[in-house]
């Protein structure tokens, strides 16, 4: 398979939104007791937001394709670091076509984002990965060499 990782454009946004309403459920927290309809709303309004901080730039993005046909993506936000204010990357998600998975395209795209990083001289990148999505994390600490920095506590009373 011949993948390339290019810049996205507006024109990847269906895309990007076919593929992030199937993933945001990986993103959320199986301890939390949201209901359906409110995991609905955050997945349409984060998809609502796409475009316009595509736009505005708030979003980076790259979309891996093979001949044209784009198999995933990723989305990357500068952040500042709270206690430094040095920037850092920060993954906001990677999203892989279920057919393209194991055929390192996810790898690809995180090679992707090591070298914007570079080449933007920042040093760190973060990313959020619940618990519950335990392939997700393994890959990040098996493959990239990331190391877990904190743990979230949850407690319902």
């Amino acid at each position: 398979m011949d993948i390339i990782i290019r810049p996205a454009e507006l024109s990847d946004v269906p895309f990007m939104r076919r593929l992030l309403e199937g993933y945001l459920d990986f993103t959320v927290s199986t301890l939390r007791r949201y209901s359906k309809d409110e995991i609905e709303e955050a997945r349409n309004r984060f998809c609502n937001e796409l475009e316009h901080r595509l736009r505005k730039k708030t979003f980076i993005s790259f979309v891996a394709e093979n001949n044209g046909i784009p198999l995933g993506f990723c989305l990357l936000e500068h952040i500042k670091e709270r206690i430094t204010g040095q920037w850092e990357i920060h993954i906001n998600n990677i999203a892989v076509e279920q057919h393209a998975m194991g055929k390192m395209v996810s790898n690809r795209i995180v090679d992707r984002i090591h070298d914007y990083a570079k080449e933007h001289g920042i040093p760190v990148i973060t990313g959020d990965i619940a618990v519950s999505n335990r392939r997700s994390m393994m890959f990040a600490i098996r493959y990239f060499k990331y190391k877990p920095e904190k743990v979230v506590l949850l407690k319902f009373l």
